[in-house]
């Protein structure tokens, strides 16, 4: 892992950290890692960094990286405790012009309601987007978040979207008929 430490190869495609540890370590590497986001050379394509723990300081190393970062394209961030507040940090990131992102894994980061309302605002932004994926497994949504995703789901141009394991009502489904 201390390959993320220097500077990136240019034709380095992808980078998956799965185990770093937790607390200060994995602080430490994600700092690192969002130093390498910025640099105009990097060509990094997939990042994966499930199961780590970043919580909300995490995501805002994180979302200040990939302000500047144009060569992200899918981004896993499942299992990572974000909880609404570090969802809203990344989806203020990803609304920025320059976000390449295709494809946002944010399973079982209890984002809840408030963090399905930022997804909200940023699904309308990701029809002049890129965004074709969201995963959202496990996030504890429920009724409100659910009908104001589906709201924003108009006017975007996803793909897919996985709302499974997440409380879901029939009336909302409804919305789909």
């Amino acid at each position: 892992m201390d390959l993320l430490l220097q500077e990136p190869k240019a034709n380095l495609k992808y980078v998956g950290l799965i185990d770093l540890g937790v607390k200060l370590e994995t602080s430490r590497k994600v700092h690192a890692i969002t130093g390498q986001l910025a640099l105009k050379r990097c060509r990094i394509e997939s990042l994966c960094l499930n199961g780590n723990q970043i919580g909300v300081r995490g995501a805002l190393a994180l979302a200040q990286g990939l302000c500047l970062n144009r060569s992200v394209k899918i981004l896993d961030l499942s299992r990572n405790r974000l909880g609404p507040k570090g969802c809203h940090l990344l989806c203020e990131a990803l609304r920025e012009p320059t976000s390449a992102i295709k494809s946002l894994d944010l399973s079982y980061n209890e984002i809840q309601n408030l963090g399905a309302r930022s997804l909200s605002e940023l699904l309308p932004s990701s029809a002049q987007s890129r965004l074709r994926e969201l995963r959202l497994q496990g996030n504890k949504i429920s009724g409100d978040g659910l009908d104001i995703l589906f709201k924003a789901l108009c006017s975007a141009n996803l793909k897919i979207l996985d709302l499974s394991q997440n409380i879901i009502q029939i009336s909302i489904l409804h919305q789909f008929r």
